[in-house]
């Protein structure tokens, strides 16, 4: 199972697994704006179906659910990772090393997915026919705004958007990298495989198999279910090597540009590493009162 972003990002889109943690990055108080991720997350989902009284007060409660059970089950491993990561950075760094910060990205990603799937199905439950072709043509408005974006592209700009990614996520963990560090990235984007128009095909294959089965025929509960935690990106065994061989660069590319690293870098790292250290902890600690929001 891929994450959702195409053409290869990913592995560098942050090196903590964090998705309702990535309020952190926004700026103001990280325990105000965590404590609005149920209500940023109704808004993405409500963004693709106009829900009614009823369904939107049950999804609210599933989600306040998920924001407090994350809050006491995963702020904890997120702060045992950066200490393996303070561990990890006093050493060479391997592309093994940033391969097992990938894997532990992940499997963070799996356990929130698995804990929000009881609520989504719940919701999809209670969708009419309307409802359903409603968020069908959404995906559809979306797919091809994501075509017209990517598909545009010539491998000149395709290289260069995925360097400029690359760039800005490890520029917020080093800082302005160094020549010589963005030379080892060149190196690697331009031998990036491009698979964004087989990213995107895998998409709405897949889109249209979730529709398929919010016709609610016997079993779609089982099925949505197998779908949401089984997705894949491609389907095709060459696009699948494709995409490992992208990886695997990646982790290359990412261990090398680390162990070349300043003394300023590395002064960075660390502060960035305790920052976040410090903003789990305050999170891990505070308690909202009740009905009032903390404020920022």
């Amino acid at each position: 199972t891929r994450s959702t972003a195409p053409a290869t990002v990913p592995v560098i889109k942050t090196l903590l697994p964090v998705l309702l943690c990535l309020c952190l990055l926004m700026g103001c108080s990280s325990e105000f704006l965590y404590n609005r991720a149920d209500r940023l997350a109704q808004f993405y989902i409500e963004s693709y179906i106009d829900l009614d009284r009823d369904q939107s007060k049950s999804l609210k409660i599933n989600l306040e659910g998920l924001r407090e059970w994350h809050r006491r089950n995963e702020l904890s491993e997120y702060r045992d990772f950066l200490n393996q990561i303070e561990a990890d950075i006093r050493h060479d760094i391997t592309p093994e090393t940033v391969a097992g910060w990938m894997s532990k990205t992940r499997s963070a990603y799996f356990r929130i997915r698995d804990q929000a799937i009881p609520a989504l199905v719940e919701v999809s439950a209670t969708l009419t026919p309307a409802q359903v072709e409603e968020f069908s043509v959404k995906l559809e408005k979306n797919n091809r705004k994501l075509e017209r974006e990517y598909l545009s592209r010539d491998a000149t700009a395709y290289h260069e958007y995925v360097f400029e990614e690359m760039d800005d996520r490890l520029s917020y963990w080093l800082g302005k990298l160094t020549d010589r560090q963005k030379q080892r990235l060149k190196d690697t984007t331009g031998r990036i495989e491009r698979l964004d128009a087989q990213w995107l095909t895998g998409r709405r294959s897949w889109q249209r198999r979730v529709l398929n089965e919010l016709a609610h025929k016997p079993g779609w509960q089982d099925r949505l279910t197998a779908l949401i935690k089984n997705r894949t990106e491609y389907s095709d065994p060459n696009d699948i090597a494709a995409d490992n061989r992208n990886e695997q660069r990646i982790f290359a590319a990412v261990a090398e540009v680390m162990n070349m690293r300043t003394e300023k870098q590395q002064q960075r790292l660390a502060r960035k590493l305790q920052e976040w250290e410090r903003n789990l902890a305050s999170l891990q600690n505070s308690e909202k009162k009740p009905g009032k929001d903390n404020e920022s």
